[in-house]
């Protein structure tokens, strides 16, 4: 059964996969994190299971910051590199330890992206304008730049991903737990202070009217209507 292509670019602390699979979730894709080590299958139409990747990885990982994330088209395997500080020349391979020096003698095996079958494809990858570019180290039209921009805005929006699915969940176990009273504190105060306010007293948001008289703003910032108009907080 025909493996699904997949590509691979990188910054200096992460190195993204892109497996272009379709409709995948994490039902379908069991994937093995090893420090040094990567195993990825994917589980297709009828249960039929196919390898996408099995080897040595070029050099080691760090196995609780890897990550898995879903997309209709494709899904991306992002790998958090031990060592930070340089990219490396392939994905699979002995590599160099302790950060030396990881430059390919082959320029196919250098910066390019690679897919399943070890060939380069150019699906979704920046490219510059060859008659504009200026000298650059690798015979390569791939916009490496732009790549790289790409990961970190990607990385970024992981983080803020993270932090807001934390704090989501420490609600709703937080919720989950609590009793009728607790329950009623939590839903007014952040609900009629616009989320400024989460209290679980009642006794203390009952008399509260966050709306108004006890507006609370977060430092620096000010509530105003919608004609321009300051409000006044409780702080005035």
């Amino acid at each position: 059964m025909e493996r699904p292509k997949y590509y691979y670019s990188q910054s200096e602390s992460v190195l993204t996969i892109e497996i272009l699979e379709p409709n995948m979730n994490e039902n379908t894709v069991h994937v093995d994190f090893a420090s040094d080590k990567l195993t990825l299958i994917i589980e297709r139409a009828g249960g039929k299971k196919v390898t996408v990747m099995c080897g040595s990885l070029f050099n080691s990982i760090n196995v609780s910051k890897c990550k898995l994330k879903y997309k209709d088209e494709k899904f991306l395997v992002k790998l958090s590199k031990e060592k930070k500080g340089y990219e490396w020349p392939k994905l699979f391979g002995s590599g160099k330890k302790d950060g030396e020096s990881t430059t390919s003698t082959n320029g196919s095996e250098g910066q390019s992206s690679t897919n399943g079958n070890n060939a380069a494809i150019n699906t979704s990858v920046p490219t510059v304008d060859t008659s504009k570019a200026q000298n650059r180290p690798y015979a390569s039209t791939r916009d490496w730049n732009e790549i790289e921009r790409n990961l970190k805005r990607e990385e970024e929006e992981d983080n803020k991903e993270d932090k807001d699915g934390a704090f989501g969940r420490f609600m709703q176990t937080m919720y989950k737990d609590a009793d009728e009273e607790t329950r009623r504190a939590m839903i007014k105060s952040y609900q009629t202070s616009g989320g400024t306010v989460l209290s679980c007293d009642w006794n203390e948001v009952a008399k509260k009217d966050y709306e108004k008289n006890d507006r609370v703003v977060p430092k620096g910032q000010e509530w105003k209507t919608w004609e321009g108009e300051k409000l006044p907080t409780k702080d005035d």
